[in-house]
C-alpha cells in the first residue's frame, strides 16, 4: 500500500517536525532559567545558557531524525540505516578528539556533534526518498485517518520513549541538581562504560521488532517460541561475557583510563552500573516481543512504572549516599522486570510457568556472584595492561560458559516445564 506508506510517513514527519519545533524553541528560549536548576560556577553560566541554545537546535534536528530512521526500520533495511550511522558516528568521534586536544570547548563540541546529527539526517532523508518511497514529498500533510492510526501505536511507544527519559537520565540531572556537575562527572564516565553492555544488544536484536510482528501475523506460536527462547539466551550470554570482565577489572579500568584517584572514587559505582545494565539486558528481548505483536500499551505501562520508581528511588537514595546511591536506584528495575517478563511469557508465549520471569535473571546473578569471588581472590594482584586483556578474555569466556549453561537449562520450557 504505497499510497498508505506516503501517507503515513508525510504524517508523522509532520506531527514530529511540530513537536519538535515546540521543544527545541522552548529549550532554547528557556536557557536562562534551566541553568538554575542545577549547580553551575557562575563562571560556567554563560556558557551553559549557551549550551541549551546550541541544544535546542540539536532537538528539532533529532526529532526529524528519528521519523528518517524509522521509516527506514519499518522497511527492514537496518543495513542502510547502519552505514549512516557508522560513519556519522565513527566522524563524529573523531572531530570530538580533534576537538578536545586542540584545545576546544563545549560549544565548539556541541555544534561540530549537531552538524553531523543534520548531515546523518539529511542522509536518511535521501535513502527514504530515492531508495525506499520515490513518490514521497516532504511537505506537510494532516491526514485525520493517519494520525488516528499512528497515534494507536505511536503515542504508547512515545510515552514509552518519555518513560525512558526518566530511567536512563533523571538521575543525572538530580545529581547535576543536588551534588553539582564535578559529581555528575565522576558518575557520567562510569554510565558512559557500563550502558554500552545493553546499548549494543540492543542495536544488535533490533530486527526482532519487524520479524516477531511478522511471525505474529501468521498464527506461528512454535517459530514465535523457538526465535524467542534463542534470542533470550543469546542477550543473555553476550551480556555477562561483556559485564563479568568489566565487573571483576572494574578498577583497573578506571585506573588505566581516568587516573587511580579516580578510580578509588568511583570503582563501586561502576560496578553496580555493571551488574545492572547486564541485568538489565535480560529485558531486550522481551521489550521487541510486546511491541511486535501489539502489547505496547504493557511495554508503555512498564516503562512508566520504572521510570517513576527509579525517579523516585533516585531522589532519595542521591541525597543519602551520593552518586553511589544513584547506581543503586537502578536496581529497582528487576521487580518489577520480573513481573512484566513473566507477562511476556503468558500472553504472548503461552508459557504458563509461574517462575519464568525470575530464572532470567539467574544467569547474571549466579555468574556475578562468582566474579565477588573473583574479586576478593585476585585483591593486591599487579596487572599491566596486555595481562587485563589476556584475563578479560579469559573471564568473558567463562562467563559465556556459565551462563551459557544455566540459560540452556532454565530458559528452555521443555527442560522446566
Amino acid at each position: 500500500d504505497d499510497a498508505g506508506v506516503v501517507r503515513v510517513v508525510r504524517s508523522t514527519l509532520t506531527m514530529y517536525g511540530a513537536l519538535g519545533i515546540f521543544a527545541g524553541v522552548t529549550t532554547f528560549l528557556s536557557g536562562p532559567l534551566l541553568v538554575n536548576f542545577f549547580k553551575i560556577g557562575a563562571e560556567n553560566i554563560a556558557i551553559a545558557v549557551l549550551a541549551f541554545k546550541i541544544s535546542g537546535v540539536g532537538i528539532i534536528i533529532r526529532f526529524l531524525d528519528s521519523v528518517f530512521r524509522s521509516t527506514i526500520y519499518g522497511y527492514g533495511r537496518y543495513d542502510l540505516s547502519a552505514r549512516v550511522s557508522i560513519i556519522t558516528n565513527t566522524i563524529t568521534m573523531g572531530v570530538n578528539i580533534a576537538l578536545v586536544i586542540g584545545g576546544h570547548g563545549l560549544v565548539e563540541i556541541l555544534i561540530a556533534n549537531i552538524v553531523l546529527l543534520g548531515i546523518g539526517a539529511i542522509s536518511k532523508a535521501l535513502i527514504v526518498k530515492y531508495i525506499l518511497i520515490p513518490n514521497l514529498i516532504f511537505s506537510p500533510l494532516f491526514n485525520k485517518d493517519a494520525l488516528k492510526e499512528i497515534f494507536n501505536f505511536g503515542l504508547y511507544s512515545w510515552l514509552h520513549s518519555i518513560s525512558g527519559i526518566l530511567l536512563h537520565q533523571v538521575d543525572r540531572l538530580i545529581i547535576a541538581s543536588l551534588l553539582g556537575t564535578s559529581a555528575l562527572t565522576y558518575y557520567t564516565v562510569c554510565l558512559q562504560l557500563a550502558q554500552q553492555i545493553h546499548a549494543i544488544l540492543s542495536y544488535g536484536v533490533a530486527f526482532l521488532f519487524p520479524l516477531s510482528s511478522a511471525i505474529n501475523e501468521t498464527g506461528d506460536l512454535q517459530r514465535l517460541r523457538r526465535i524467542y527462547f534463542k534470542g533470550l539466551n543469546f542477550t543473555i550470554i553476550v551480556a555477562v561475557a561483556m559485564g563479568l570482565p568489566l565487573f571483576i577489572f572494574s578498577h583497573n579500568i578506571l585506573s588505566l583510563w581516568m587516573g587511580r584517584s579516580f578510580a578509588d572514587q568511583t570503582v563501586n559505582v561502576l560496578r553496580i552500573l555493571i551488574f545492572t545494565f547486564t541485568s538489565l539486558a535480560t529485558s531486550i528481548v522481551p521489550y521487541y516481543y510486546l511491541n511486535g505483536t501489539g502489547f505496547v500499551r504493557l511495554n508503555t505501562l512498564f516503562g512508566i512504572i520504572s521510570g517513576v520508581a527509579v525517579a523516585m528511588m533516585s531522589l532519595f537514595l542521591i541525597h543519602w549516599f551520593g552518586i553511589v546511591g544513584a547506581a543503586w536506584a537502578r536496581l529497582v528495575n528487576i521487580p518489577i522486570g520480573v513481573i512484566s517478563r513473566t507477562i511476556v511469557h503468558y500472553k504472548v508465549l503461552a508459557d504458563r510457568r509461574w517462575f519464568a520471569g525470575f530464572i532470567i535473571f539467574l544467569p547474571v546473578i549466579v555468574t556475578f556472584i562468582i566474579g565477588l569471588w573473583v574479586i576478593d581472590l585476585q585483591a593486591g594482584l599487579p596487572l599491566n595492561f596486555y595481562f587485563l586483556i589476556i584475563m578479560s578474555l579469559g573471564y568473558a569466556a567463562l562467563g559465556a560458559a556459565i551462563s551459557g549453561t544455566i540459560c540452556y537449562l532454565l530458559n528452555n520450557p521443555k527442560i522446566t516445564s
